[in-house]
């Protein structure tokens, strides 16, 4: 495939060289175009497989039926001079140019005398080396056939090709000032690509704010549910502490109640000859500390009660300071309210 203009078009034709011939046709087959071979009646004109066209009417609606095609000329291969040229490998982006050193030594014209162009044949990366096959064509014979070209068919070509030995285009282009393209679709395709840039950008900003709210409406549904959570565990607590307060307050009222029904029971069966000086509670236990006149008989009026058990005296009696009174203190078991 002849350069292009443009810079993709220079890439992408550097990247070519570097294939075979064969995958270079397999993988990146040429540009269709609108092919035109002068012969002894005229004119014949195609496009890619397709049948030839032979008259000057058939060529001008070949022509009209493809406006957007490159016009193309190819030269029979006697009318070129053709040479191999062995060159380092860095020429091969500027084969053309340096080409043009080597028309002196290599054809019997000068450079101002000739069309050229050359092309790859052979690449050596290891060596570091390729083969190139330098074409050149008079002027002498290249002018009329362009003249006639324009005045038969009234076409701008845009490029000149030279064929080999069965019909086919070697790929390179003879013609220095070449037509620009005509492409009717250019303008149609950059607003499309333009349209395709502006609904993808929106569609990626809408993707954006679209997570964006989805992550603003899970951190409000975390926000709700940790409030949530906290307003639970604070009922709990708050159930929590009512809970314990009733049962303290339960554990009182049933503590004052026994209370109530000790001090009756004491009041009922100790007689007025024994003081009771001190009494105190704890886990289940029941103490009394007070003055007698015998400890073992104010032991003795605490036997045999429904509320308590196992009275004993904690202590052996000590003589009271004055009116000959004892000293005593007597520890008791109180029941269980179910045993009572």
């Amino acid at each position: 495939m002849a350069p292009g203009p443009g810079f993709l078009d220079w890439w992408m034709n550097g990247l070519m060289l570097w294939l075979k011939p064969a995958a270079r046709v397999r993988w990146c087959p040429p540009q269709p175009r609108v092919w035109l071979r002068a012969n002894a009646e005229g004119w014949t004109g195609w496009v890619g497989t397709g049948a030839p066209a032979t008259s000057v009417v058939a060529l001008r609606e070949l022509l009209s039926r493809h406006p957007d095609l490159p016009r193309w000329l190819l030269l029979d291969g006697g009318n070129a001079v053709r040479a191999t040229l062995q060159l380092p490998l860095a020429a091969i982006d500027h084969l053309r140019q340096t080409a043009r050193y080597d028309i002196d030594r290599q054809t019997p014209y000068s450079e101002n005398d000739v069309a050229y162009d050359a092309r790859v044949t052979d690449l050596d990366v290891a060596g570091k080396r390729i083969s190139a096959e330098l074409l050149a064509v008079p002027k002498t014979r290249l002018d009329p056939l362009l003249e006639r070209v324009g005045q038969d068919l009234g076409v701008a070509l845009h490029g000149v090709d030279i064929a080999d030995a069965e019909g086919r285009p070697l790929g390179v282009n003879l013609l220095e000032q070449r037509a620009p393209l005509h492409r009717p679709w250019r303008w149609i395709n950059l607003a499309l690509l333009a349209v395709v840039a502006i609904a993808l950008s929106l569609t990626m900003w809408r993707s954006v704010v679209n997570a964006r709210v989805r992550a603003d409406n899970l951190d409000a549904s975390v926000k709700q549910q940790t409030d949530r959570a906290r307003a639970i565990t604070l009922q709990r607590q708050r159930l929590d502490d009512l809970v314990g307060g009733a049962k303290k307050v339960q554990t009182e009222q049933s503590r004052h109640a026994d209370l109530d029904a000790i001090v009756n029971a004491l009041a009922e069966r100790l007689p007025a000859t024994v003081y009771v000086e001190r009494m105190s509670l704890q886990d289940g236990q029941l103490q009394l500390s007070g003055q007698g006149a015998s400890a073992a008989t104010a032991l003795s009026y605490l036997q045999a009660n429904p509320l308590w058990e196992t009275p004993s005296l904690s202590g052996g009696g000590m003589n009271g300071a004055s009116y000959g009174r004892e000293r005593f203190s007597v520890a008791m078991r109180l029941k269980s309210k179910g045993a009572r």
